[in-house]
């Protein structure tokens, strides 16, 4: 009895003192790839963490696995030990993001119980947030939110190069039509048709007034605003029946000055003339999202006065030319915000900071570790280890943040 039972001993010890010490890059992802997620969401049932993000409810099309040292915290002290953080960055569909999970000690290697560091955020390219989740049960769904920016994205980027004026004629309408909606082609084509009518008026009866379209830029404005340099997609907002609204951030470019040595993501640093938001609506068609109207901004606020596309089209009765000129409509303005006194704000904030810091101090450890006696945290961290004091400041400074790291499993592994 005695002879079998010293083997087993051994390797529980050899065991236990290999997960306290610091692991390799490969040892921490096989380790986390093979978490059941479970541990991580107690509403999810037991499979293995990559085994249910490839083949479960998030049906990920490519992941990324990667060591992080510090879980983000860039720690510089090398006297200091930083939580261990496992990277698990994912793509399906569009869309893209990641979540870290906590794993254990850079220097003690893989202890406690592992946990979401934080919880998944889900982007579109250009960082646009379809949204994020403080638990993994909750991934599924923001990654079956459509994204719908891509097609906003290929219209201005051929608005950009190809900077069109009027209605698109040509190369031009071959490469901008495929992206706009059935509704709004058709407006296009009938606006043609108006076009026409007007020159064959024109020719008939000597007539001056002509349509305001024919010298602009349809999809970006008018005058200086018919040449867009650079167009960036900023915010998406889903609005009724299944309709999204995609801001848009237009620059025209300050050519007086000399071209910039800086190149940032593969585009030249440049001097900002004027900027302008865009918003466009975007519909689904033919299972992919499509640009149905846009409204421009005649100043730098969404604020200000704007007109659609579709509004562009005054002085025309369907394909007919009648003369008449459209009025830029106001948007509805908002009321302004009110004046913050940042001073009073920060008076209390350092209050409120103050009073939770003290909180915190007299937390009795019992209470986060039923097998602790009862002793104030603050006079219990200077004697336990040194991952122990590094965790527990970070959370006092972190606030209800780091809060919900605290897990009773931390506290007794020190």
């Amino acid at each position: 009895m005695k002879a079998s039972f010293l083997p087993v001993f051994l390797l529980l010890v050899a065991s236990s003192s290999i997960a306290q010490m610091p692991v390799t890059e490969k040892e921490a992802v096989a380790y986390t790839k093979a978490l059941d997620v479970k541990m991580l969401d107690p509403s999810l049932p037991s499979q293995g963490l990559e085994d249910w993000l490839q083949n479960g409810p998030p049906h990920i099309e490519t992941l990324r696995w990667q060591s992080d040292g510090t879980c983000d915290l860039h720690g510089d002290a090398s006297d200091r030990d930083y939580p261990r953080c496992v990277r698990v960055a994912f793509a399906r569909g569009g869309q893209e993001g990641h979540f870290l999970v906590l794993i254990g000690s850079l220097k003690r290697g893989i202890i406690g119980s592992p946990q979401l560091y934080y919880g998944p955020y889900v982007v579109e390219p250009g960082f646009i947030q379809t949204g994020s989740t403080d638990r993994l049960s909750g991934l599924p769904h923001l990654l079956d939110l459509p994204a719908v920016t891509g097609g906003v994205s290929d219209l201005y980027q051929k608005i950009v190069a190809q900077h069109p004026i009027g209605i698109p004629q040509g190369a031009d309408k071959t490469s901008l039509w495929p992206l706009l909606s059935r509704r709004l082609t058709q407006q296009l084509e009938s606006a043609q048709a108006c076009q026409d009518d007007y020159f064959r008026r024109q020719s008939a009866a000597g007539t001056t007034s002509k349509p305001a379209w024919m010298t602009s830029d349809l999809f970006s404005g008018e005058d200086e605003r018919t040449a867009p340099y650079f167009v960036n997609i900023v915010h998406k907002e889903a609005l009724k029946d299944g309709v999204f609204a995609v801001e848009l951030d237009v620059v025209e470019r300050d050519v007086t000055g000399k071209n910039s040595s800086i190149i940032a993501g593969g585009v030249r640093a440049y001097r900002v003339k004027k900027d302008w938001p865009i918003i466009a609506t975007v519909v689904l068609e033919n299972q992919r999202f499509v640009v149905d109207d846009i409204r421009i901004f005649e100043e730098d606020t969404t604020d200000g006065p704007s007109h659609l596309l579709s509004e562009t089209f005054a002085g025309c009765d369907g394909p007919r030319w009648t003369g008449e000129h459209v009025e830029k409509k106001l948007v509805e303005s908002h009321a302004p915000p009110p004046i913050v006194d940042w001073s009073a704000v920060n008076v209390l904030r350092s209050a409120a900071d103050t009073a939770e810091v003290a909180f915190a101090k007299d937390v009795d450890v019992h209470q986060l570790d039923p097998a602790l006696p009862s002793q104030r945290l603050e006079d219990w961290l200077p004697s336990a280890r040194t991952y122990g004091s590094t965790q527990h400041r970070c959370c006092i400074d972190l606030e209800t943040h780091c809060r919900s790291q605290l897990r009773p499993t931390v506290l007794s592994a020190m």
